[in-house]
């Protein structure tokens, strides 16, 4: 069991859509909060994201997707030039 703030659901976009995916970002830091011994060779390990005391990398801020405006599309002021071909 994973406690974290960074992780991100991609259960949306996963092949696997009965799948709780979570994808954590690259050089987060955890702490082993406990491991527990469910029997026949089976455990189950807590960790607790931590802030490090060096971040290694810094995380991407989350904003709203923003409406864009395309330009309006304004007809040249410039002629096409006319090109003569000659053949020999």
């Amino acid at each position: 069991m994973i406690e974290c703030d960074s992780g991100k659901d991609i259960q949306k976009y996963s092949s696997f859509k009965t799948e709780h995916e979570i994808l954590l970002p690259a050089a987060r830091q955890f702490k082993v909060g406990a491991c527990l011994n469910q029997g026949k060779d089976l455990y189950l390990i807590q960790l607790k994201e931590i802030q490090p005391r060096f971040p290694l990398i810094a995380l991407v801020p989350i904003t709203s997707p923003k409406k864009l405006s395309l330009a309006p599309i304004v007809p040249s002021p410039l002629k096409p030039i006319a090109t003569k071909v000659t053949t020999a």
